[in-house]
C-alpha cells in the first residue's frame, strides 16, 4: 500500500513539473529571490527527511534536463525548509551552479561563499568558487586556488587550473610555475602543455612558446586546433586590455574636465 501511494505521489509531482515547464507563467519562480535571501540568512524550517531528499533528487534531475530556473526554485525551497546542514549546503551549492550556468555570476558567487563559510574544507565548493573567480578574472581567484591546493596538495588538475587562473589575472611567471609543476605531478596532463604554450606566447617568449607548443603536439594535441585556440585567446586578451586602457583614459579625461569646471 505504501509503495503504491509513493508511486502515485511521484507520478503526480512529475505531471505538475511537466505542466510548470510548459507554462509561460511560473509563480514558483517569483518566490525564488525571497527564498534565496532566506536560505543565505539561515532561516530554515523543519521538513521530513525523505521528502527533503526526494525534492533534492528531483531538483537535480530537473537541472540536468536544462530546467535551470525550475531547479533554482526547487533547491531554494528545499534548502529553506531543512535544518540538516549537509543537505542545506548541497542545495545551496547547486543553486550556485544553476546561477553560474545562467550567467548570473554575482549570485553564483554569493552561494559559493555561503557554502565555504559553513564548510571551509568542502572540496567541491572550494573548486567551484575558485573556478568562478577565475572566469570573472577576479584577483581573489589566487587566494581561492591557494585554498584548493591546501585541500588537494598533490592534485595535478588543480595546479593546472591554478596556472590558468594566474594567466587570466596577468601573473604569467607564476602561471608558468604552476603549470610546470602540474606536469611534474602528472605527465599525461596534456592540456597543461597547451596552456603553457599560450602563456609563453603572451609573454613574448617565442623560444619557450615554440618548445611548449611542439611538446603539446608531440603528446597528441592537434597542431592547427591548438594554434587557433592560442591565437584567438591572445587576440581576445589584447582586446580586453585595450578596452580597459581606453576606459582608464576616458576616466582621466573626465577627471581633468571636472577639475577645469
Amino acid at each position: 500500500m505504501k509503495g503504491w501511494l509513493i508511486g502515485l505521489c511521484v507520478a503526480a509531482i512529475l505531471v505538475v513539473l511537466l505542466e510548470l515547464k510548459n507554462r509561460r507563467e511560473r509563480p514558483l519562480y517569483q518566490k525564488l529571490e525571497e527564498s534565496y535571501k532566506e536560505l543565505l540568512e539561515g532561516r530554515f524550517q523543519n521538513e521530513p527527511v525523505m521528502r527533503r531528499r526526494f525534492m533534492r533528487a528531483l531538483a537535480r534531475y530537473v537541472y540536468h534536463e536544462n530546467g535551470h530556473k525550475m531547479a533554482l526554485a526547487m533547491f531554494a525551497t528545499t534548502s529553506r525548509r531543512t535544518q540538516a546542514k549537509e543537505n542545506r549546503m548541497a542545495c545551496i551549492l547547486m543553486i550556485g551552479i544553476c546561477f553560474e550556468d545562467a550567467g548570473q555570476w554575482g549570485d553564483a558567487l554569493k552561494a559559493y561563499d555561503a557554502v565555504c563559510r559553513e564548510e571551509p574544507f568542502w572540496g567541491m565548493a572550494l573548486k567551484r568558487r575558485a573556478h568562478l573567480l577565475s572566469r570573472m578574472k577576479d584577483p581573489a581567484c589566487v587566494d581561492a586556488y591557494e585554498q584548493v591546493i591546501r585541500r588537494y596538495p598533490g592534485d595535478a588538475v588543480q595546479y593546472n587550473n591554478f596556472g590558468s587562473a594566474l594567466y587570466r589575472v596577468d601573473r604569467y611567471e607564476e602561471a608558468v610555475e604552476k603549470l610546470r609543476y602540474a606536469l611534474e605531478l602528472d605527465d599525461t596532463l596534456h592540456s597543461a602543455r597547451g596552456v603553457l604554450a599560450m602563456v609563453y606566447a603572451y609573454m613574448g617568449d617565442e623560444e619557450n612558446a615554440a618548445k611548449a607548443f611542439q611538446d603539446a603536439v608531440d603528446h597528441g594535441q592537434n597542431a592547427e586546433e591548438l594554434r587557433n585556440v592560442i591565437e584567438q585567446e591572445l587576440e581576445y586578451k589584447r582586446e580586453q586590455e585595450a578596452a580597459e586602457e581606453n576606459d582608464k583614459t576616458e576616466e582621466m579625461m573626465q577627471s581633468e574636465n571636472d577639475l577645469e569646471e
